[in-house]
């Protein structure tokens, strides 16, 4: 198998088909688009995990995109994460600064998200050629919330089995491609300033500062208007606007044009040819709504950018809307930073 996220196929056939089906205990368990599990135990536990991606960056950098993973992941899910289980795998003759280096990035990260490491395990393998920091995030949910139709908002896809069919806005937060212009311009900052300025590569840097989705999944499950949320990550906006409609059993439209991105995000994945709509995304949120616009504009009063940038539709069609051209969504490819020469 290839490097990266497993694909759609592999993760029914070889992962969903080997798993028994849920208890009365666990309300979502895993599936295709669902970003964590959620267990019914007094109160509703959410439980999520994440792995640093295969790539030869800063451990640092490494560390804090698997924690804003995990996080983002439970946050999805309607729920707040309370702490955090680090694990770490260390290749063999890893000097102990990186270790700590590891430690430090995690427990800062943490802190910013007002968690704490509630444990783990490190130990040192000859199975991997580098780190890998795999990080579990544990949240709760006070109940199940309804929307305004009186629906679970946490198994919609049950519940629409034996109603008819009702569209629904996508709101899009952030932009495409943070994460990964973030990590590009961190580890690739002297190549990149060849071309660009100091300005474009410090302001891609600082999405570091945009990852978590934290404050926008608040806002978003109290509107009672909500349906579901999914976290943007690897497989970038068209891999989790897949997801999304796998997870519905719907099919979508999607404006190409509406898709927000910024400037120094097109800059640095031109530079690259790379593809910014299927690349590491993580710090954007999708959200299903019976009233996006509404939305929208609740998450821009509380100062983040969020957008309508298209709808579910019956079916099965995948659609994209670019200048009245149309194309079909295809099923999630390889993340485009593992088509990359290693960093």
């Amino acid at each position: 198998m290839r490097i990266g996220k497993i694909s759609e196929a592999v993760l029914n056939r070889s992962v969903l088909k080997e798993i028994r089906p849920c208890k009365s205990g666990l309300i979502t368990g895993p599936a295709v688009g669902e970003d964590a599990s959620v267990l019914r135990m007094g109160e509703n536990v959410v439980v999520s995990s994440a792995v640093s991606p295969d790539i030869g960056a800063d451990p640092e950098i490494r560390t804090i995109l698997a924690i804003h993973a995990a996080v983002n992941n439970v946050a999805a899910s309607g729920a707040l994460c309370h702490a955090i289980v680090v694990n770490i795998v260390l290749a063999e003759g890893t000097e102990e600064g990186v270790l700590k280096t590891i430690v430090r990035a995690a427990e800062k990260t943490a802190e910013s998200l007002r968690l704490n490491i509630a444990g783990g395990h490190t130990t040192v393998s000859r199975s991997v050629s580098r780190e890998v920091i795999a990080v579990t995030g544990v949240g709760s949910a006070d109940k199940i919330r309804e929307n305004s139709e009186g629906e679970s908002c946490h198994d919609s896809r049950e519940i629409r089995k034996d109603k008819p069919f009702r569209c629904m806005d996508i709101v899009m937060t952030k932009s495409a491609a943070i994460a990964a212009s973030m990590l590009l311009a961190s580890e690739y900052e002297r190549t990149l300033s060849q071309r660009f300025t100091g300005e474009i590569i410090g302001a891609a840097k600082n999405f570091r500062n945009s990852l978590s989705v934290v404050p926008e999944a608040k806002i978003a499950w109290a509107d009672r208007k909500t349906i579901r949320m999914h976290d943007v990550s690897e497989g970038g906006v068209f891999g989790a606007l897949w997801e999304l409609a796998e997870a519905e059993s719907a099919g979508l439209e999607v404006d190409l044009r509406e898709i927000p991105i910024r400037q120094e995000t097109v800059e640095i994945c031109e530079f690259f040819d790379r593809n910014p709509y299927q690349i590491y995304s993580e710090g954007s949120l999708l959200i299903l709504s019976g009233n996006g616009e509404a939305l929208a504009d609740k998450l821009e009063s509380a100062g983040i950018p969020a957008k309508v940038i298209g709808r579910t539709t019956p079916g099965r069609d995948r659609i994209l809307h670019n200048c009245g051209e149309i194309r079909y969504l295809d099923k999630p490819q390889q993340d485009e930073l593992y088509k990359m020469n290693p960093i």
